[in-house]
């Protein structure tokens, strides 16, 4: 007997496959076909890691970086259309700042700049 589609969905899968990395936050696209999430892959200084925002198809194929440099991104969080995710950049000087960058990785930019006060914790809210 085939398991229904709900059980599958029910068992845990490493659909990142990344032994040494930190995967964490993950947050559901808006059609449940895709996770953004933060991955912590390597030291980059004594600040500490470089977290970079990947998203992956849900089976696990197609994993794309969406951002990339030498500082902490963390706490994506998609747009209720699915076409922009919001997140969290924190330089290793301890002072974050909200970025939206489109799904596929184009169009970064910094939609905060509250120096000294910390912004974390992105989430969207649909328009009426």
């Amino acid at each position: 007997m085939k398991p229904s589609p709900e059980g599958r969905r029910n068992r845990p899968a490493n659909i990142t496959r990344h032994s040494t990395a930190s995967d964490e936050t993950p947050n559901w696209s808006p059609d449940s076909k895709q996770l953004a999430f933060t991955s912590c892959r390597g030291v980059v200084n004594a600040g500490g890691s470089n977290c970079e925002i990947y998203k992956v198809n849900v089976d696990g194929s197609n994993l794309t970086p969406l951002t990339r440099n030498n500082v902490i991104d963390f706490d994506p969080v998609w747009s209720p259309g699915g076409g922009r995710i919001v997140f969290t950049r924190e330089p290793f000087t301890g002072n974050s700042e909200l970025y939206v960058i489109n799904a596929d990785g184009s169009g970064e930019s910094r939609i905060t700049n509250n120096s000294p006060v910390v912004d974390q914790e992105p989430d969207w809210q649909p328009i009426n």
